[in-house]
């Protein structure tokens, strides 16, 4: 019970007093609170992507590419997240390595002590950014794999190269001793090659 009030009420129709003021304070069954309390959050960062999936769902009209929040805005959210009891935090876009600022809301996010997982393409992902996910302590990258076939998986994204570039990225990952998961949707195109991938 917050400092001034009293409970005069059960959990159902909880009301309090606070001198002479009645207040409800029947938001939540604060007995059952540890049971409902959200372990994981996902924040989209990016709206923008550099490349072209076959399956994305993004648009200009659904996702605004100069629609962002600022890290004060970030600060706030992780506030309210980290009070809510979120333990686990995914930060994911359109491309997150398109943020200039992605390190810092990671930062943000580390200072409130969540456990981070990037969701990434992984292919703008370089040596100096692959030290700083490791200096950063994030628990985890997930970087998408459409196929084993490096054919296969640049026609899917649109853009020559990127599987070798998805790759590196895991490697680069993998060798700084930061957990990385390989995410590969099952599709009529790699379903044959899922041994493979």
């Amino acid at each position: 019970m917050p400092d001034g009030l009293t409970q005069i009420g059960g959990s159902r129709h909880s009301l309090a007093t606070r001198g002479d003021e009645l207040v409800d304070t029947t938001l939540i069954d604060t007995r059952q609170w540890d049971a409902v309390r959200p372990r994981f959050a996902t924040v989209y960062v990016e709206n923008k992507c550099h490349l072209a999936c076959d399956h994305c769902y993004q648009s200009a009209a659904s996702h605004p590419r100069d629609a962002r929040l600022s890290l004060a805005d970030y600060q706030r959210l992780f506030d309210g997240l980290a009070e809510l009891g979120v333990l686990y935090l995914s930060l994911t876009g359109g491309e997150i390595f398109l943020r200039a600022d992605l390190f810092d809301i990671v930062a943000l996010a580390r200072n409130k002590r969540f456990a981070v997982r990037l969701y990434t393409s992984g292919t703008l992902i370089d040596a100096a950014k692959a030290d700083r996910i490791r200096d950063l302590k994030v628990s985890e990258g997930q970087v998408s794999v459409y196929g084993a076939d490096p054919a296969v998986h640049d026609a899917f994204v649109g853009q020559r190269g990127a599987h070798e570039r998805t790759l590196h990225a895991l490697a680069l990952l993998r060798a700084r001793g930061v957990l990385t998961v390989a995410k590969t949707p099952v599709m009529t195109l790699n379903v044959d090659a899922l041994d493979a991938i």
